[in-house]
């Protein structure tokens, strides 16, 4: 009975001690005041609209400067198979990081260290997303974030 009650009570400790590592809105926890989103789930119908195309040019170019960038882009392209030893593939600018995240965690990795499936999946890809049509333009890198990992027992 007291080996019972032993186990119970570390169980429930255990359980206590993960409560954080639940699955929440991570931006809750920061102070979002006047930031304002842009959200869209079909990018072709604003890319084969002359007008859209200038009018986005032109609004992210007067913000610049306030500009937070975060496109997951494996949330609209299935590329689980092609990430490797990766969860996500991330485009994000310094100043979303400076907000929501720490550079501290911020880790470069060499292109050739990608999988070779990713490698040519960015090959195709970011010529299509780049203003200069090149890969890895000129102030663009490649990080590796490293997140705390937790473990949930049943």
């Amino acid at each position: 009975m007291k080996h019972n009650n032993i186990i119970i009570m570390s169980a429930l400790a255990l359980v206590i001690s993960l409560t954080g590592c639940g699955n929440t809105n991570k931006l809750s926890e920061y102070d979002m005041t006047g930031i304002s989103f842009i959200e869209y789930t079909d990018i072709d119908t604003v890319c084969e609209d002359k007008e859209l195309i200038t009018a986005g040019s032109n609004l992210l170019s007067d913000q610049e400067d306030n500009l937070l960038l975060s496109y997951v882009v494996d949330s609209a392209i299935e590329l689980s198979a092609d990430l490797g030893d990766y969860d996500h593939l991330v485009f994000t600018n310094p100043k979303w990081i400076e907000n929501f995240g720490d550079s501290g965690k911020l880790k470069p990795i060499e292109y050739s260290s990608l999988s070779k499936s990713m490698q040519e999946f960015l090959d195709s890809q970011m010529p299509i997303l780049t203003n200069d049509g090149s890969v890895l333009p000129e102030g663009t890198g490649l990080y590796e974030y490293e997140v705390a990992v937790c473990l949930h027992f049943l």
